[in-house]
């Protein structure tokens, strides 16, 4: 896991919800759109991209996990989110190359697991779940 900087989000005009966003991979744009409006994190594996992005809203905040190939097509993607509650993630430890402890501020944090393989609706390559504290 490296953290990286070769990405940037374009918020897609013709998307009626506003709430995805044109892939930009070192100032040219992929065919791939993300959920999200900004790019908070972005992670290079040996086998892919892991981008972390939000809905840039104040009052609903959403945070999406969007794993991608080296091609750039999406693996898999999981959101945190609730309608009038904030998930703006403030803080990634990584505690080991394919698992991390995500801070989400006021002693309310998750933890991301990056699996090697996964099997199609039961068994997701990206896994977030809550972990109550930091002793994970």
């Amino acid at each position: 896991m490296e953290p990286i900087n070769d990405f940037i989000l374009e918020p897609l005009a013709e998307h009626p919800d506003q709430i995805h966003s044109w892939l930009w991979m070192n100032g040219k744009r992929t065919s791939t759109w993300l959920k999200g409006l900004s790019l908070l994190h972005q992670f290079r594996f040996a086998d892919g991209y892991l981008l972390i992005s939000d809905f840039d809203c104040p009052f609903e905040e959403v945070t999406v996990f969007t794993l991608l190939d080296l091609r750039l097509r999406k693996v898999c993607s999981r959101s945190i989110g609730a309608m009038y509650s904030s998930f703006l993630l403030s803080g990634i430890e990584w505690r080991s190359p394919c698992h991390a402890l995500l801070d989400f501020g006021g002693g309310d944090y998750w933890e991301l697991n990056i699996r090697r393989f996964h099997v199609p609706l039961l068994w997701p390559r990206l896994q977030v779940r809550p972990c109550g504290d930091q002793t994970v």
